[in-house]
């Protein structure tokens, strides 16, 4: 075998580990992914009602609904991505939870990602203030701008994104000590790492955009709520498929570096 084809080979087989195991808890798929794509469905419709009404909605409502929509998404997200990763774990360790099981873990395991959330935006926005000086030039030169950050971010969210399942995964780590222990474990697979991002990121942010354009030239073919409500769907089951792939990513480093496999539920 080509050594250079490796690192892609073992990234196939991750992906095709992420969905070997999942059919071994149908009930608790449908437990994760069902609530988060009607809740996100919801909070968008509201927001996009609103928007597109705005000029007959007071400006302290307006603010309200935009706020409440984000936090609320943004919530939606992070018990969507803990679910995720404990129902990755559990399968993956050929463990079997009730339903009620199941959601009593999820609340369990709930303070140590958002105190890993706490960090990262405790890291965050320093960083961008840091950044203010680059931010306006790069207000002027938006494509540098967004590349820029999406570059940024495709490098350093393999780490981040493994910190965030050690922290579900491993009750003795969170904020720094789960980011050095992450940086740790990926060593040896870093290449699978990129390969996953950029199946996970890249290619629908392309997508995305290749969609916009269709639809903007083409307006007769699809409306464009319809195909946005379909992004935030889309975009939600990319992100269950995502961390799956990532928590079989923690537990092949693990084994990478001899460590032992930790048992939930």
């Amino acid at each position: 075998m080509d050594q250079s084809l490796e690192p892609f080979n073992a990234a196939v087989v991750i992906l095709q580990e992420s969905i070997k195991y999942l059919p071994k808890n149908r009930n608790l798929i449908a437990l994760t992914i069902l609530p988060s794509l009607l809740l996100s469905s919801i909070f968008f419709l509201i927001f996009n009602f609103f928007y597109r009404g705005h000029s007959s909605v007071p400006f302290g409502i307006l603010l309200f609904v935009y706020i409440t929509s984000i936090l609320a998404f943004n919530s939606i997200s992070l018990f969507s991505i803990i679910a995720t990763i404990l129902l990755s774990s559990i399968s993956y360790t050929e463990r079997k939870l009730s339903n009620k099981g199941f959601l009593l873990l999820v609340l369990n395991s709930s303070k140590r990602p958002f105190i890993w959330i706490s960090f990262a935006l405790a890291v965050v926005c320093p960083f961008l203030l840091f950044l203010g000086d680059y931010l306006t030039f790069a207000a002027d030169l938006p494509q540098q701008g967004i590349l820029f950050f999406w570059v940024l971010y495709y490098f350093s969210s393999i780490v981040w994104d493994l910190g965030i399942v050690i922290s579900v995964i491993e009750e003795d780590f969170l904020g720094m000590e789960a980011l050095k222990k992450a940086g740790k474990l990926i060593k040896g697979k870093m290449v699978q790492g990129y390969i996953l991002n950029f199946i996970f990121v890249v290619l629908p942010v392309v997508l995305s955009i290749q969609g916009f354009r269709i639809i903007r030239d083409h307006k007769w073919l699809l409306n464009e709520t319809i195909f946005v409500l379909f992004l935030v769907n889309f975009s939600c089951l990319l992100r269950f498929l995502h961390f799956v792939a990532y928590t079989v990513l923690y537990f092949q480093c693990k084994k990478n570096h001899g460590e032992e496999i930790e048992f939930l539920g």
